[in-house]
């Protein structure tokens, strides 16, 4: 029999899966903010997708602090949010061409967690960090 989190699990992989299609489907459309929106949808998309993967593969029944799922999900969540921050500002026609040095100044605070997400899933070591890293 299949447990209930298997096919909680493989409906969110399924979801992460449309929105990833979604952002390919979009990509003649020339509408105001269409660019920002595909970005959201495919790193919203692959962060579902991948919450999705790895609750599936690699579950731990008994986690020590909180799940690697779980962390994977909340940090593509919160790394969603530059795009759909991009798109709320093209579609209402406040700031239709953001330069490249806006939207990477906008992804700066997200590079600690990121950092502190690899440095603990390594083994909380530099030698862990570059280790994770390189394989």
């Amino acid at each position: 029999m299949v447990a209930a989190a298997d096919v909680l699990f493989a409906v969110v992989l399924g979801v992460g899966l449309a929105l990833a299609g979604l952002s390919w489907a979009l990509r003649t459309s020339d509408s105001l903010g269409v660019t920002a929106l595909r970005a959201f949808a495919a790193v919203f998309g692959a962060g579902v997708a991948a919450t999705g993967v790895v609750g599936l593969v690699a579950r731990d029944p008994e986690p020590l602090v909180q799940p690697l799922w779980a962390q994977i999900g909340f940090f593509f969540w919160a790394v969603s949010v530059v795009p759909w921050f991009l798109f709320a500002l093209a579609y209402t026609g406040r700031y239709t061409d953001p330069t490249r040095r806006v939207v990477a100044g906008l992804w700066v605070p997200f590079l600690v967690p990121f950092g502190n997400f690899v440095w603990l899933n390594a083994g909380g070591s530099p030698s862990g960090v570059l280790n994770a890293l390189s394989s």
